[in-house]
């Protein structure tokens, strides 16, 4: 059964356009576990759909912090 996860960017470094929005999605679809993401640079929001092997929060912060965005759990 798939869930969703919601995290949010409150780093400096904001999700300013289109391309932001995918780079962070092919970022989290790149760990096991990740079966799809919607990026929303309006609201800094990020959706995480994940199935059986959820992956870890931190693990998720970490792929993030090396493109440059920092996320918590929404």
């Amino acid at each position: 059964m798939a869930e969703t996860l919601k995290l949010r960017v409150v780093g400096e470094n904001k999700m300013n356009c289109g391309g932001c929005e995918r780079s962070v999605a092919a970022t989290l679809r790149e760990i096991a576990g990740v079966e799809n993401v919607h990026a929303d640079r309006t609201t800094q929001e990020i959706q995480v759909w994940v199935g059986d092997e959820t992956p870890a929060l931190e693990e998720m912060q970490r792929e993030l912090a090396e493109i440059g965005y920092e996320v918590e759990a929404a």
